[in-house]
């Protein structure tokens, strides 16, 4: 009998992000930018044996999700925000491999906004983002609202619950009472060992700690947001902040980097993404034209 030997993973990079809002008047394009900059330097450097990119939900705007929200759209139909998504993922999974060439996961979380009536957006980002995986050698997984992925080297695991996390007031704090409820009882219906937490839909880059998940209790991570702060008045007045703090999270074997994203926002916010949002579109249609995609029935 022979018995294949698997290939040992010695350095696990990992970049987690959401909340672009794609479609939306505030989308921050050039934010988005910058944090694949310097996810690129960060990979440069470090030279891992495996690559693992973790939306965490809201990439794109969605539609019907709130009341008027067609006045704060640009991008008014579902499948383009998602067209726009997959371009500019597919523009920083382009820029991966001209630089490393080793193996490659891409999770999918859905957001709140990943929709539309009755459509789920998250599901067609994957449609599309499969589509492009041979082309680009990558391997791409639809985890729903939540997962346990392991982010660590072969010999030492390091699990970490992704989701995009829900509930009221998230203008002035990173995480709820629901989220924190919901968390607590993921693990313990999955009886698998989570060594840390991360979630999105607050648009707070931050880390804390709870005393609960064991002896030294569990890290939970959030996530900042490439959209506009809408509520600048109300926190500036109320605490003191323009605007909840901006960045994501980098993880080497689980040990995390932070990568803080400060920028001022753009004069003319809302035409520049006009301008924005239709160069990405009509990119995306000449890469379709002249590529591989293999479409699904």
């Amino acid at each position: 009998m022979v018995r294949l030997m698997r290939k040992t993973t010695n350095k696990v990079l990992t970049l987690v992000f959401g909340d672009l809002h794609i479609g939306d008047e505030g989308f921050r394009l050039r934010l988005w930018q910058k944090m694949n900059s310097n996810f690129i330097k960060i990979l440069r450097a470090e030279k891992p044996d495996k690559i693992i990119l973790i939306s965490l939900g809201d990439v794109v705007a969605g539609t019907s999700i709130y009341p008027g929200q067609e006045l704060d759209n640009i991008v008014g139909r579902g499948h383009w925000q998602v067209s726009v998504a997959t371009e500019l993922f597919l523009r920083l999974i382009g820029e991966i491999r001209k630089y490393s060439k080793v193996p490659l996961d891409v999770h999918l979380i859905k957001g709140h906004h990943d929709k539309t009536r009755h459509v789920n957006l998250a599901i067609d980002l994957h449609k599309e983002l499969r589509g492009w995986s041979r082309e680009y050698d990558y391997n791409i997984y639809y985890d729903s609202v939540k997962a346990i992925i392991n982010i660590g080297a072969t010999k030492k695991p390091f699990k970490l619950l992704c989701m995009h996390g829900f509930g009221s007031g998230s203008k002035y704090y990173p995480i709820s009472y629901s989220m924190i409820n919901d968390a607590k009882d993921f693990i313990l219906s999955s009886k698998e060992k989570v060594d840390a937490i991360i979630t999105g839909h607050f648009h707070w880059f931050s880390s804390v700690r709870f005393r609960w998940g064991g002896p030294n209790g569990i890290k939970w991570f959030t996530i900042g947001s490439y959209q506009t702060y809408e509520y600048r008045e109300q926190a500036q007045l109320k605490y003191g902040i323009a605007s909840p703090p901006s960045g994501t999270w980098v993880f080497i074997n689980g040990n995390p980097i932070e990568m803080e994203l400060s920028m001022p926002v753009p004069k003319y916010l809302e035409f520049k993404n006009y301008e924005y949002v239709a160069g990405i579109l009509k990119k995306y249609l000449r890469r379709l034209e002249k590529s591989n995609y293999i479409e699904e029935e």
